[in-house]
């Protein structure tokens, strides 16, 4: 599969991005499925969050200014423990004409998905090729991201302009027997946005590198810069249906596998729900385990701590 991407570069997700832990050999195998440390992880454990730690109800209404999703971050290395909170909040719906009345800023991105037809009972026969393209429209939305110690000081905050419709599909699709193809596009989309913004927000990029080991410059030049690339497998993790007390929903699990560099980075297992409402914000994310390929101490966890919904305009 290969993606037109240049007329959209949506900046989405970046909330996964730095919990992608560091260097490893492609060979390692994967881990079982484990969430036990996303259950293990408290609210208690931060202090003075952002927000008031609750969930608000899911609805099916579009984005609003002022909806958010918090999200509690433990980093595990060489036995210690580091605690943040990540904050993803809209700050802002551009639109344009007087006060905003001619409609959302949108832009329009092309997925080109090729297919490969192999003849069982002609095995000397060519393989037949044939490719599809599907154009979408998604509308712009202002972000803000928000990092803070587990004291509720200040560490950094950014803007970026992520996308609507990537955001509220989120990575359900993946967890589905057959997805519907504009969902799974959709998901797509957010996926290589996440992949550009592991590296391109400066709060983002500084966290990565404290859990990866950035690559030096010979490979850096060697590769035209840092490659992170996400790719998505069920293999050891079959989507099912997992039970979480704390969050009011269907909640599924899926994995992906990271890149960086071409190396083999981590094995990241999610749990994610259908996006609704304030939680689109975080784009279904429930939790997530990250672990590093070799050392078996050295993993990052994120749980959804609250959502926020915003005041309807």
């Amino acid at each position: 599969m290969n993606a037109a991407t240049e007329a959209l570069r949506p900046r989405i997700a970046g909330f996964a991005a730095f919990v992608f832990a560091s260097c490893a050999t492609p060979s390692a195998p994967l881990p079982d499925v484990d969430f036990a440390p996303v259950f293990a992880m408290q609210p208690e454990d931060f202090s003075r969050p952002p927000i008031p730690l609750a969930f608000a109800a899911a609805d099916d209404g579009p984005m609003r200014i002022g909806d958010a999703a918090l999200l509690g971050v433990e980093i595990h290395r060489d036995g210690a423990i580091e605690r943040q909170t990540l904050l993803l909040e809209v700050a802002d719906i551009p639109r344009f004409g007087a006060n905003g009345r001619a409609g959302r800023v949108t832009q329009t991105f092309t997925i080109t998905t090729t297919h490969t037809t192999v003849h069982d009972a002609e095995p000397t026969e060519q393989p037949r090729q044939w490719s599809e393209s599907k154009q979408y429209s998604v509308s712009q939305i202002g972000m803000r991201l928000s990092r803070r110690a587990a004291d509720g000081s200040v560490i950094a905050s950014s803007e970026t302009m992520l996308f609507e419709e990537p955001l509220r599909t989120g990575w359900w699709p993946y967890t589905l027997p057959e997805p519907p193809k504009r969902g799974n596009d959709l998901a797509f989309a957010l996926t290589l946005s996440l992949q550009e913004l592991a590296t391109s927000d400066p709060l983002l990029e500084e966290l990565l590198f404290r859990v990866v080991d950035k690559p030096g410059l010979l490979s850096i030049a060697a590769n035209f810069g840092v490659k992170v690339v996400v790719g998505w497998t069920n293999e050891g993790a079959p989507p099912r249906k997992v039970d979480v007390p704390w969050f009011a929903g269907e909640v599924r699990n899926t994995r992906c596998n990271l890149r960086v560099q071409g190396d083999a980075a981590a094995c990241i297992d999610m749990l994610v729900a259908n996006p609704r409402g304030a939680h689109a914000a975080g784009a279904g994310l429930v939790g997530l385990v990250a672990r590093h390929p070799i050392d078996k101490g050295r993993y990052a966890v994120v749980r959804l701590l609250a959502t926020r919904r915003g005041a309807a305009p």
